[in-house]
């Protein structure tokens, strides 16, 4: 049977994870949506963005006034504040982990803000940085590899941010298998 419900609010955006079986819907009001079979709860309000874990347990999402993440588990609708002042952010297919970049001052005071932003990994209940100056594409399951570009280079970045490993120049697209273990990447460098 099909379900049939009204959201208020135009549609800014919506996602389902890799199956469908769970759908997100931000609409025009800031206000993030979760259906799930015949189920619709409301998530959360003054949200900016959102992503859906490829399994569709848990979503993080950035509020619109100060940039604060939050990861939410989607079955019983808790969230867990992350950081404030993100700027990109990806979930782990599995939901276990996400990867943030913060930029001090960026949403409180734009014009004196810290450019060079920190790069997080947040497992469990705590963050921890574990590089500078990247910018986040994907996270693994469990949050055993971070994908990252830097100075328009990719790195795969393991080990609490102790290992890096540069995988190509210029990369123009990027893609991951279900679980985030595995990569496809365009170099531009490359002929």
């Amino acid at each position: 049977k099909m379900l049939k419900t009204k959201i208020e609010g135009d549609c800014e955006d919506y996602s389902s994870n890799y199956d469908g079986s769970v759908m997100l819907v931000l609409n025009s009001e800031k206000e993030l949506y979760s259906i799930n079979g015949k189920k619709v709860e409301k998530v959360a309000t003054d949200v900016a963005n959102f992503e859906i874990a490829a399994e569709g347990e848990y979503a993080a999402y950035r509020s619109d006034e100060d940039g604060t993440l939050f990861i939410v588990k989607l079955s019983n609708g808790k969230s867990t504040e992350i950081a404030d002042d993100v700027t990109d952010y990806t979930i782990s297919p599995d939901g276990s982990a996400v990867a943030y970049t913060v930029v001090d001052g960026m949403f409180t005071n734009p014009d004196e803000a810290d450019t060079d932003g920190e790069l997080f990994l947040f497992k469990g209940k705590k963050s921890e940085m574990i590089g500078k100056d990247y910018d986040v594409y994907g996270v693994s399951n469990k949050g055993k590899y971070v994908y990252a570009s830097k100075e328009d280079a990719l790195y795969v970045i393991t080990k609490k941010g102790e290992d890096k490993e540069k995988l190509g120049e210029d990369c123009v697209d990027v893609a991951f298998n279900c679980d985030g273990t595995q990569i496809l990447f365009w170099d531009g460098d490359e002929k």
